[in-house]
Order: structure tokens, then sequence, then C-alpha cells
């Protein structure tokens, strides 16, 4: 049921963010990436010039024009892919 429900997120994230006009993140922002209860995963993070970032253990994840919520959905689905049994993830832009 958590699968479902989180693929669900996924594929109608893109059409609240657009709906509620959220920013769309680009490259060369920097963001923080907080994974609850998970320290050595979270930190600050810059978007490379593809609009690509880097994290620990799921590599690279493209998040040009991804809004922060649909980024976090992104995270989510990565880590629930073999990683951590229940990850929670926030974002904030701390300047773009």
């Amino acid at each position: 049921m958590t699968c479902l429900r989180l693929i669900f997120i996924i594929l109608l994230t893109p059409f609240i963010a657009a709906a509620a006009g959220e920013y769309q993140l680009g490259a060369g922002d920097k963001l923080k990436i907080t994974i609850f209860d998970e320290p050595d995963l979270s930190g600050e993070f810059e978007l490379d010039g593809a609009g690509g970032v880097a994290l620990p253990l799921i590599s690279q994840i493209q998040a040009l024009d991804l809004s922060p919520r649909e980024l976090e959905a992104r995270i989510e689905a990565k880590l629930l892919d073999g990683y951590l049994l229940r990850p929670r993830v926030s974002i904030e832009v701390l300047s773009y």
C-alpha cells in the first residue's frame, strides 16, 4: 500500500506544483535537503549546470524545473527502493 501511495504522489505532484505556482528549481540553486533521522544523508547541496544534484547513496538525481516538493517525492522514491523503510525528506531553497 505504501508503494502505491508513493507512486500516486509522484504522479500527481507536478500538477499540484504547477497549479500552486511553486518555484521551479534551476542550475546553481542551493538546497538544504533533510532526510529525517538520517543526518549522514542530509546537508546542503547545489544543482549542477545541468540541473542535477548528487546525493549520498542514491547518486545523481535530475532536479531541473521541478518544484522542491517534486524533488522531495523523487528522493523519497529513490530511498524507498532498497535503502530506507520510511524516508521523509524536506527541501529548503537556500539561494537561487
